[in-house]
C-alpha cells in the first residue's frame, strides 16, 4: 500500500489511480477476514490519498477526488467515525479556501445526507451559517442555493433557531444573485417549517421576493410560487427526498417527483462576470461589465467542477486568488452614476432604461424574424401622442411608466377587442403585448410588478379575483399565482404562464374543491392559451384535476375543456388528453360520459393519422373504454365508426390494437347479436374476403383473439348468423403462407381444444389439419404437427 500511495505523486497517474480506490477498497473489505492487515488499509492508506487530493488545482484530479469520495460514502466503506475524524476536517479546511475551490460549499452540503443528522448539526451547520454571512456575496449565494440539503437534514429546533431566522436575512441581502438563490430554494425550505412559521414568516418574506425591484429575482420566485403554496397543504403533501442520482427534489405522497420545468430566463446569451473580468483590466472593461450587470448578467463565480456533485452548472472556473481580490475591490468601486446594487440608479434612471430598451428592441426584432408563430402578431397602427392626455409629475422613471401606461389603455379603447384594467395607477412592462389574447376570462393582472423593470407594488387589481374567502393559503399568493395565467406578450410572459399551468393541480389541492370558484376563470384562461405548451400542461392535467375536484365538478366544469382539447391543432396537445382519456371519462358522471362517445373520432382527424403511435394509443384508450359505454354505443360508434379505420391501417401494431378493441366491442354486445350486426358482416365482407391479403391476415388474427378473450360464445362463432367459423376454414386454402399459418394456429390453440368444436366440427378441422400436415411451407406443417 504504501508502494500505491507513492503513485499519487505522479499527476499523470494520479487520477487513473483514483478512480480505482472503490475497487481496492471493496477487495478489501472482502478478504479483511483472511487477512488481518486489510483492516486498516481504507483508514490508514486510501481515504488520506482521497482527501489529500480535495481541492486539487488540477480540474480533473479534484472532481475524481470528489466522486470517488461520495461513492465510497454511498457503499458503506468509510465509517461514522472516519468521516467525522478524517472527511469533515478536510471539507471545513476548504472552506477556509474558498478562491481556490468554491465548490467545497457544494460538497460539503453534497455530504451532509451521507454524514447523518448528529454530524451535521454537531460540525457542519456552525460552518454554513457563517458562510451564509460571508463578505463575498458569491459564497452567499452558493450557500443559500445549498438550504434544502440542510432543511432535509436537520431538527426542528436546529431549524428554527438557526436556518430559518438565517434564510430570512439572506432574503433581505443587498445584492439580486443571493435574493434569487433564495427564492430557487423557497420549497425546500417552506417543506419543513411550521405551519404558525410558515404563513408569519416565511410567506411575507416570499411576498417582497414576488415585489422585488430586480426582475430576475421576481420570475425566480414566480417559477416557484406553485411549489411553495403546495407546501400549505394540511396534511402536507409534499416532502424533501434524494433521487437516485443524489439530488434534491419534492416527493408527493404516491412517490412521485416534482420537476420544476425548464424556464429561459435570459442569462444564456449575457456574458457573465468571470469573462467579463477576464476580457479586459481596464476601467472601460469594468464598465461594460456593470452595464451587462445592470440588465440582469449573471454572476456565477464558481468551478465547473460544482455541478458534479449536485450543484447547479457553473459558466467559468477560476483557481487564482488574485481574481477574489479583484472582485472585492470592484464590489467597492463606485462609478459615476452607478451603485452596485443590480438596479440602476435614480438620477441615471432615464438613461440606463433606454439603452436597456434598445437592446431589447434589437434582440425582440431577432427573435421575431425567426419566430414560427409571426401569424399571431397583429402590428398595432401608429399612435399620435398629441391626441393623448398625458399628466406627468416629474422626471421620474415611476411617473414615466404611468404616462405610458395611459397612452396602451388609450389605444387599447381603440381596439376591436376590449381590454379592460382596474386602474390607472398599473404598471407599464419592458414591451407592449404583441399577440392575440384567445381568451378574455382572466382579470388578474397583478404579476405585472413581476416581469416588468421595477418592483414597485400595484394594489389596482389585487381584489379582482373573486371567489370564497380562505384561510389556507395568504390570499396575496393565489392571487399572484392566478395573476401568472393573464401575461402573455409580456416579457416572460409565457414562461411564467407554463409554470402556472404545471403547478396548478397542486395548488387546486391544497385549497381543495370547495375553493374551486378562486381558479376556475384562470384554468380556462390557460386552456385557450395561444402558446401550446400551456395547453400541453392543462390537458395532461385534467385527470389530476378530476380526481381532486370530483365527478360533479369535472362534469360541469372540465368537460368543455375535455372536448376542446380533442379537437386542438397542435398534436401534443391531442396526446395529452389521450393519455388520460380512460381515467377522464371513468370520473365524470355517467350522462355526461355518453355524451363524448360519438367525439372521440375528432383525435384522428387531423394531422394524427401519420403518428401511428398516436392510433395505437388511441386504440388501446378505446379497449379500455368500452365497459364505460352502452352496449347500444359502444356497437355504434367504438364498432362500426372507430374500429374499422384503425383495422386497416398500414403499421401493423396499430392493426394488433384495433384487433383488441373489435374483440372487446363484440364481447361488450355478445348478449344481443343485433347490435354487432353491422360490424360482423362488416368483417365477412371487407376482411375475409378482402382482395388484399393483409386484410385476410388481419380477419384469422381476429379469430384467434375472439376465441382467445372468449369475445363470442362457441355456439355463436360457429353459428351462420357470425360466419366467422366458415370464413375461417375457407381461409385455410389461402396461398398466401402467413395466412394459412395463422389459421393453423388458431385451430391447434384454440379450436380443438374445446370441447364444442371437437363434438360439432371435428370432421371440418381434421380435413385442415391433414391438408397442413402436408403443406409445401415447413413452418405451416410444423404448426399442426403436435396436433395431428
Amino acid at each position: 500500500m504504501r508502494i500505491l500511495t507513492k503513485v499519487t505523486d505522479d499527476d499523470f497517474l494520479q487520477e487513473n489511480f483514483l478512480e480505482k480506490i472503490p475497487s481496492i477498497a471493496a477487495e478489501a473489505l472482502a478478504n479483511s477476514d483472511r487477512v488481518e492487515a486489510l483492516k486498516d488499509v481504507i483508514g490508514d492508506y486510501l481515504l488520506p490519498v482521497v482527501v489529500r487530493n480535495l481541492g486539487w488545482s488540477e480540474t480533473g484530479i479534484n472532481l475524481a477526488a470528489k466522486a470517488v469520495l461520495v461513492e465510497m460514502m454511498e457503499k458503506g466503506y468509510v465509517t461514522q467515525f472516519q468521516a467525522e475524524v478524517k472527511v469533515c476536517p478536510a471539507i471545513l479546511a476548504l472552506q477556509n479556501q474558498l478562491d481556490v475551490n468554491t465548490s467545497a460549499i457544494t460538497l460539503m452540503s453534497k455530504f451532509i445526507r451521507l454524514l447523518g443528522k448528529d454530524i451535521a448539526e454537531r460540525i457542519l451547520m456552525k460552518r454554513f451559517i457563517e458562510l451564509c454571512s460571508s463578505h463575498l456575496f458569491y459564497v452567499r449565494k452558493l450557500a443559500a442555493w445549498q438550504f434544502g440539503h440542510y432543511c432535509a437534514i436537520v431538527g426542528s429546533k436546529v431549524y428554527e433557531e438557526s436556518l430559518l431566522p438565517c434564510y430570512l436575512a439572506l432574503c433581505e441581502d443587498d445584492m439580486w444573485t443571493v435574493r434569487k438563490a433564495c427564492a430557487e430554494v423557497i420549497t425546500f425550505v417552506s417543506c419543513v417549517c411550521p405551519s404558525e412559521l410558515r404563513k408569519s414568516l416565511l410567506a411575507p418574506a416570499f411576498g417582497k421576493l414576488l415585489r422585488d425591484k430586480s426582475k430576475w429575482v421576481r420570475i425566480s420566485a414566480c417559477q416557484t410560487l406553485g411549489g411553495f403554496i403546495a407546501t400549505f397543504a394540511d396534511p402536507p403533501s409534499t416532502k424533501i427526498a434524494y433521487d437516485i442520482s443524489g439530488d434534491l427534489v419534492l416527493m408527493n405522497l404516491e412517490g412521485d417527483y416534482f420537476i420544476q420545468p425548464p424556464c429561459k430566463d435570459g442569462f444564456s446569451n449575457v456574458v457573465t462576470m468571470e469573462e467579463a473580468f477576464m476580457a479586459s483590466s481596464t476601467e472601460d472593461g469594468y464598465l461594460h461589465y456593470y452595464d451587462d450587470l445592470e440588465k440582469g448578467a449573471c454572476n456565477e463565480v464558481t468551478d465547473l467542477d460544482s455541478s458534479e456533485l449536485g450543484g447547479r452548472p457553473k459558466s467559468c472556473a477560476y483557481n487564482s486568488g488574485a481574481f477574489v481580490e479583484a472582485l472585492v475591490a470592484f464590489n467597492d468601486l463606485k462609478l459615476d452614476g452607478y451603485t452596485t446594487e443590480a438596479g440602476c440608479s435614480k438620477e441615471n434612471g432615464n438613461a440606463n432604461s433606454k439603452i436597456e430598451t434598445e437592446t431589447k428592441n434589437e434582440l425582440d426584432g431577432d427573435l421575431l424574424a425567426y419566430n414560427q408563430h409571426n401569424y399571431w402578431y397583429i402590428s398595432p397602427p401608429e399612435l399620435d401622442l398629441n391626441e393623448l392626455e398625458l399628466t406627468t409629475d416629474g422626471g421620474d422613471q415611476g411617473d414615466l411608466n404611468e404616462s405610458s401606461e395611459d397612452v396602451v389603455i388609450c389605444h387599447a379603447q381603440k381596439l376591436p377587442t376590449k381590454i379592460e384594467l382596474g386602474s390607472d395607477e398599473i404598471e407599464l412592462l419592458d414591451d407592449r403585448p404583441n399577440s392575440v389574447q384567445p381568451c378574455s376570462d382572466n382579470k388578474g393582472d397583478n404579476l405585472d410588478n413581476i416581469v416588468s423593470d421595477n418592483g414597485n407594488v400595484s394594489s389596482s387589481t389585487t381584489n379582482e379575483i373573486k371567489g370564497p374567502t380562505q384561510t389556507i393559503v395568504p390570499q396575496y399568493l393565489i392571487d399572484s399565482f392566478l395573476s401568472m395565467a393573464n401575461l402573455s406578450g409580456r416579457p416572460h410572459g409565457n414562461d411564467m404562464s407554463v409554470h402556472c399551468a404545471y403547478s396548478m393541480p397542486a395548488v387546486i389541492s391544497t385549497l381543495g374543491r370547495e375553493y374551486w370558484p378562486l381558479v376556475k376563470d384562470t384554468v380556462r384562461a390557460l386552456a385557450c392559451h395561444l402558446s401550446y405548451r400551456i395547453r400541453r400542461s392543462v390537458a395532461s392535467s385534467l385527470c389530476p384535476l378530476a380526481v381532486i375536484l370530483g365527478s360533479e365538478i369535472a362534469s360541469e366544469d372540465l368537460s368543455p375543456l375535455f372536448v376542446d382539447f380533442l379537437a386542438d391543432l397542435d398534436e401534443v396537445v391531442r396526446i395529452g388528453v389521450l393519455n388520460n382519456l380512460f381515467d377522464f371519462l371513468h370520473l365524470v358522471t355517467p350522462q355526461k360520459r355518453d355524451s363524448f362517445a360519438g367525439k372521440l373520432g375528432i383525435l384522428t382527424r387531423m394531422n394524427s393519422i401519420w403518428n401511428w403511435r398516436f392510433l395505437q394509443t388511441f386504440a388501446e384508450q378505446l379497449t379500455r373504454c368500452v365497459h364505460l359505454f352502452s352496449p347500444a354505443d359502444v356497437a355504434k360508434w367504438l364498432g362500426c365508426m372507430y374500429a374499422p379505420s384503425l383495422l386497416c391501417e398500414k403499421v401493423a401494431e396499430v392493426r394488433l390494437a384495433a384487433i383488441v378493441l373489435v374483440s372487446e366491442v363484440l364481447k361488450r354486445t355478445n348478449a344481443d347479436l343485433t347490435l354487432s350486426a353491422k360490424l360482423l358482416t362488416l368483417l365477412s365482407k371487407k376482411y375475409a374476403h378482402g382482395t388484399k391479403w393483409r386484410m385476410r391476415q388481419t380477419f384469422v388474427l381476429l379469430c384467434t383473439e375472439i376465441l382467445k378473450r372468449e369475445a363470442l360464445s362457441p355456439q355463436d362463432f360457429a353459428s351462420a348468423e357470425t360466419g366467422m367459423l366458415s370464413d375461417l376454414l375457407e381461409l385455410s386454402w389461402d396461398p398466401v403462407v402467413n395466412i394459412r399459418l395463422g389459421v393453423a394456429n388458431c385451430i391447434v390453440k384454440h379450436l380443438i381444444t374445446n370441447d364444442y368444436f371437437v363434438s360439432n366440427h371435428l370432421d371440418a378441422l381434421s380435413e385442415v389439419l391433414r391438408r397442413y400436415e402436408a403443406d409445401k411451407e415447413r413452418d405451416v406443417r410444423m404448426a399442426v404437427v403436435d396436433a395431428v
